[in-house]
């Protein structure tokens, strides 16, 4: 029953970060919390080397690796977002070959309204 509800909060997500604008390649503004998630509509084939690349190149990804505290749940769009994000946080880039949208939604914190 929670994937509906899931599949609900991840498009609410996808629409807030449409909003928040397209140029994706801004730094971080200080002023509004926003996050890097992956486009729920990708391909999961053309998003992986994506999540590759960021990991590579400066994410810190080791809370997504097995054992790791956000390696659950286990996909490659959570893993994805994860990646964008931590990649987001420490180069200021959220340009993932438009595979990534930015968010005002802290999808790690309204998630865990599914999980509880």
């Amino acid at each position: 029953m929670a994937a509906p509800n899931l599949s609900y909060f991840l498009l609410l997500t996808i629409v807030a970060g449409i909003i928040v604008g397209s140029n994706n390649m801004k730094k971080v503004d200080a002023a509004t919390k926003t996050w890097c998630i992956a486009n729920l509509f990708i391909p999961l084939n053309v998003l992986k080397p994506q999540l590759e690349y960021a990991c590579r190149n400066g994410a810190d990804c080791a809370p997504i690796t097995p054992g790791g505290s956000c390696f659950l749940p286990n996909s490659t769009l959570n893993h994805a977002s994860y990646a964008f994000n931590s990649f987001y946080k420490r180069k200021g880039s959220c340009d993932f070959a438009r595979l990534s949208l930015l968010s005002v939604t802290d999808p790690s914190m309204s998630l865990l309204l599914f999980y509880e």
